[in-house]
């Protein structure tokens, strides 16, 4: 049999599927409540994004999908959902009209 190599960039599977991302967004909040627009859980260690909610900030900005997992809020490093919790409670990113995040994708989620 033929032996094949593969990019670092590909896995072998039944499609070709990229490696993880790095994505830098800046979710604006509701206007009304000040909300971001994700529902959060932790799996497998870390905070990760379960629903973008239609029509909310972060599904209008259009970069953020079920299955992200949160790494950063602005500059705090978040492993969990506490440090999610407290990086958004804190006074400079509970004021801030656009929060800023460091998310990875999974390609499992594409």
């Amino acid at each position: 049999k033929e032996k094949r190599e593969y990019s670092s960039q590909m896995r072998p599977t039944n499609t070709w599927v990229p490696q993880a991302q790095t994505l830098r967004v800046a979710i604006p909040r509701d206007l009304q409540d000040g909300t971001l627009g994700i529902d959060l859980d932790q799996f497998a260690g870390k905070p990760t994004i379960v629903l973008v909610v239609p029509n909310g900030p972060a599904d209008k900005l259009g970069l953020v999908r079920p299955g992200d997992v949160i790494q950063q809020i602005k500059n705090a490093p978040c492993t969990s959902m506490s440090d999610v919790v407290a990086a958004l409670s804190s006074p400079e990113i509970a004021s801030m009209p656009e929060v800023p995040m460091i998310l990875m994708r999974e390609a499992l989620f594409d």
